[in-house]
């Protein structure tokens, strides 16, 4: 275990390092990631546009209070409405979420 806890801090060390200097493949190496989504840390670094929340997480974190319809989600979200039920759909299928009834959805 404390191999493990001193790992994470050596990457947490390394994560905290990182400015907006440092290199895209710096960044893949530290974070695992791909050379797109590296530059999309960059730009976070530099001040650019904040990432966007997907609209996985956000379904997930409204469902955490309990029931939603979807016109809750769409307000909530205020993202293209057929984009929203899509993504509810693909939960739904994942066995994530489950639709208690016509539009009312529920955490599984």
């Amino acid at each position: 275990m404390p191999e493990v806890v001193a790992k994470r801090k050596d990457f947490e060390k390394e994560r905290d390092s990182l400015t907006a200097k440092s290199s895209r493949d710096k960044v893949e190496e530290v974070y695992g990631c791909s050379s797109r989504q590296a530059n999309r840390i960059l730009q976070k670094l530099r001040g650019g546009a904040p990432l966007r929340v997907p609209y996985r997480i956000q379904i997930l974190n409204l469902l955490e209070n309990g029931n939603k319809k979807t016109a809750d989600f769409i307000s909530a979200i205020q993202g293209n409405p057929e984009a929203v039920k899509n993504e509810l759909k693909r939960l739904i299928d994942k066995g994530e979420i489950v639709r208690v009834k016509r539009g009312v959805y529920s955490i599984a």
